[in-house]
């Protein structure tokens, strides 16, 4: 008979985290706060941010189910509460971690495009772009990935 793995005592916890998941917006803080504490247990650094703790919870829910990818995700939610904590107006980077002043060059149909990463987000023709998805949407006409479309997401080895 195979072992099941378990939260804090809890049988199977697939079907537990996905009922738990599911509930979560139904959950008031404090609610949320004693889910947490039993079944995650540690600090919670987001009790000030329920949509925050919300979406921190579910990760670490499915994370401890054996969620997959689930490990970047944590990482940045935590990197965020840690954030929110300190400082609860802090408003996160829409440069996806550029550094202000690098340019963005990408060549589409023999035009090339240049891009300003600004401190909150993205200049591009001119204007004040909040997202490079849009920037390459409206280069290219259809929807992209703007980190795919100007190569900044890393290609997995093979």
């Amino acid at each position: 008979m195979a072992q099941r793995r378990t939260i804090n005592g809890v049988q199977d916890p697939t079907i537990v985290t996905t009922g738990l998941v599911a509930q979560l917006d139904r959950l008031t803080a404090p609610e949320m706060v004693k889910l947490w504490d039993k079944h995650v247990g540690g600090e919670v650094r987001c009790r000030s941010q329920p949509q925050l703790l919300r979406l921190l919870l579910a990760v670490r829910l499915q994370d401890a189910a054996g969620g997959a990818g689930a490990g970047r995700v944590h990482k940045r939610l935590l990197t965020l509460a840690t954030k929110f904590a300190a400082d609860p107006s802090h408003e996160p980077s829409a440069n996806l971690g550029l550094r202000p002043g690098i340019e963005l060059v990408r060549a589409w149909k023999g035009v090339a495009h240049r891009v300003q990463v600004l401190p909150d987000g993205f200049l591009w023709s001119g204007r004040k772009w909040a997202s490079l998805s849009v920037i390459a949407r409206e280069i290219t006409g259809t929807p992209w990935s703007g980190p795919a479309f100007f190569k900044l997401k890393r290609r997995a080895a093979a």
